[in-house]
């Protein structure tokens, strides 16, 4: 009863009874009854430091991740951990950061957050030390042309090229060395005076370059200086038109009242689409002379007046003539019921509308009459109300367009009444 199967040391089978595992019961904690159904078991989170033997947990045991900040034994207030020369890691003091606070500016705190740093452009000129800045810390094309103070260069500074040699750019612009005799090459161009010393350097002689020494398209726009060119360096007949800057569209080359040559609009030219005009007694024609044309003083022409016309005026501008109508255009416009079954007040008809229907579409015309009558506006016409019934209507008014308003106060008793409108033309 109460037996484990178990192997031993070196392998071999045996039975063995379950108390002898009571020996590990001090180390961990242990459940179950040690069958099939419920075997022995180590409780999670039984095992403790005190059960774990030195250097027992290895870097293999370790969890990805699992050492964090916390784990990480202070080494007290304000410290910093570092590595010394030897690359020995040490907290040291905060504190010791102060050392270079003269020398650039650290911002931070020093935490993870927000850890030291060198503030960018803090390193300036002051800081540096005599010759600190050496020929290895120098980018390549670090010194250039504003770099150095003027004159600060001496002829010693300049690797020679050895005896006799003159320095040059090439035809690409590279600096070289050559021999000063290479210089004869160019006697027969121009004059060069001087010994090539320092004292007495090469000199192109004043006006020594003439024409027959230029080469073809030499002169480029960049070497002639500004107003260079004048009218006597022009052979004639070679300016063409596409040499010429346009000024725009329907442009013409002038000078001004000061000599000055400049494009203007070809409209402001005097051209053939002048323009006629007369104001008052003045004609005149655009860029040219005004003439006075004569005053009509009515001996011209002679207006006589007719049956039922009028003239007066003799046709001058202060007195013009003018020709009236002296008999009144008056008719009647045509007739058109008015509803006066029932009583009522504000009704409106708009008489001028009523003529111009009817007018402009008459039942009936006579042979090779127009289709319409000829009909006025509403603003050419005077409206009058000649005769109405006051015993049917009252407060008959009409405006200047012809809405006539009035009010029905009785029906008529034999069922007829009258309103007569007359039309006058202004």
């Amino acid at each position: 009863n109460d037996k484990v199967l178990v192997t031993d040391a070196v392998g071999t089978v045996e039975w063995i009874d379950k108390s002898s595992f009571a020996a590990i019961a001090d180390q961990v904690t242990i459940t179950g009854a040690g069958t099939t159904l419920d075997p022995f078991k180590v409780e999670d989170l039984s095992i403790v430091t005190a059960k774990l033997g030195a250097d027992a947990v290895t870097n293999a045991k370790l969890a990805d991740n699992a050492v964090q900040t916390e784990n990480i034994l202070s080494g007290g207030n304000d410290k910093v951990l570092v590595t010394d020369a030897v690359g020995t890691v040490e907290w040291i003091d905060k504190s010791s950061f102060a050392a270079i606070a003269d020398q650039v500016t650290i911002t931070g705190a020093g935490t993870t957050l927000d850890p030291f740093k060198v503030e960018d452009l803090s390193i300036v000129t002051a800081k540096l030390g005599a010759d600190a800045v050496t020929n290895a810390k120098l980018a390549d094309n670090a010194v250039q042309t504003e770099n150095i103070l003027n004159g600060t260069i001496l002829t010693e500074d300049i690797s020679s090229g050895g005896n006799d040699k003159v320095l040059v750019t090439d035809a690409v612009g590279t600096v070289e060395w050559i021999d000063k005799s290479s210089f004869a090459a160019i006697a027969d161009q121009v004059t060069i005076t001087g010994a090539g010393t320092t004292l007495d350097p090469f000199k192109v002689e004043d006006l020594s370059i003439v024409t027959a020494k230029l080469g073809a398209d030499a002169v480029t726009n960049a070497k002639l200086a500004d107003d260079a060119v004048q009218t006597e360096n022009i052979l004639n007949g070679t300016i063409l038109t596409e040499d010429m800057a346009s000024g725009g569209n329907d442009k013409v080359m002038v000078t001004d009242a000061v000599g000055t040559v400049e494009w203007v609009d070809k409209s402001v030219l005097n051209t053939d689409d002048q323009t006629l005009s007369i104001a008052g007694d003045q004609l005149s024609i655009t860029g040219g002379n005004t003439i006075t044309v004569p005053t009509a003083d009515g001996t011209e022409t002679i207006v006589t007046a007719g049956n039922d016309i009028s003239v007066s005026g003799n046709g001058s501008i202060a007195t013009p003539y003018v020709v009236a109508n002296t008999r009144p255009n008056i008719f009647y416009p045509p007739s058109i019921a008015v509803d006066a079954s029932s009583t009522g007040t504000g009704r409106t008809i708009n008489l001028h509308t009523q003529y111009t229907a009817q007018f402009g579409s008459p039942m009936v015309a006579s042979n090779l009459a127009p289709g319409a009558i000829p009909t006025y506006a509403n603003t050419d016409l005077y409206y009058y109300v000649t005769f109405y019934d006051n015993t049917v209507f009252a407060n008959v008014s009409v405006d200047e367009f012809g809405v006539m308003t009035y009010d029905v106060i009785a029906t008529p008793t034999d069922y007829n009444s009258l309103i007569n409108v007359v039309f006058v033309v202004k």
